[in-house]
């Protein structure tokens, strides 16, 4: 049998008696672990949240410089569409030959029959023939409301009938010929 003689305090430790410095060091060293580890994340995550931010801050100024050339560029259509309109306006009228052709054709009535109609220009000539003076000159007025000039250059009368071939000069075409025709 074996008897300690030394005093309790300074008596050796048992293996299973628990050694409370210990117990606390390491508690200790696991929450500075901890809290460093943490930290550690948090700037990471900080540090990716700062380069988001950067990023959106420029993709912003980009979409607000490409909004100030699309606003630059829609300026300057609209006065290009302005000065455009201006030239229209100062420009003549110039008719389209087949809108003219179907206006002058439609208003030929009854005893009037139209044998040839030539575009030249801005002068339309138009040879027939009619039995009735009266029909061409109802003709000739509906020509000259719709155009500038309506001239009856030609009348002749053919020999052993009472038909009288005619040529009709019509200038000053609108350009509004096609809605005319509806």
């Amino acid at each position: 049998m074996r008897i300690n003689l030394l005093p309790k305090d300074e008596r050796p430790l048992k293996q299973s008696q628990v050694r409370w410095d210990f117990l606390v060091g390491l508690v200790g060293f696991l929450a500075l672990a901890a809290v460093l580890t943490f930290s550690w994340v948090e700037n990471a995550r900080w540090q990716a949240l700062s380069a988001a931010y950067n990023e959106a801050l420029a993709r912003e100024a980009l979409l607000q410089r490409q909004v100030q050339s699309v606003t630059a560029l829609r300026q300057q259509i609209a006065a290009l569409e302005a000065e455009e309109t201006l030239y229209r306006d100062l420009m003549p009228e110039q008719p389209s030959p087949a809108a003219a052709l179907a206006v002058a054709s439609s208003q030929a009535a009854g005893q009037l029959w139209i044998e040839k109609m030539v575009w030249s220009g801005a002068a339309l000539r138009i040879n027939g023939y009619t039995r009735d003076a009266a029909a061409l000159s109802g003709y000739l007025t509906q020509l000259q409301s719709w155009a500038a000039e309506a001239d009856l250059r030609q009348l002749t009368p053919q020999e052993g009938s009472d038909f009288h071939m005619f040529a009709i000069e019509v200038k000053g075409v609108p350009r509004s010929a096609a809605v005319e025709l509806d």
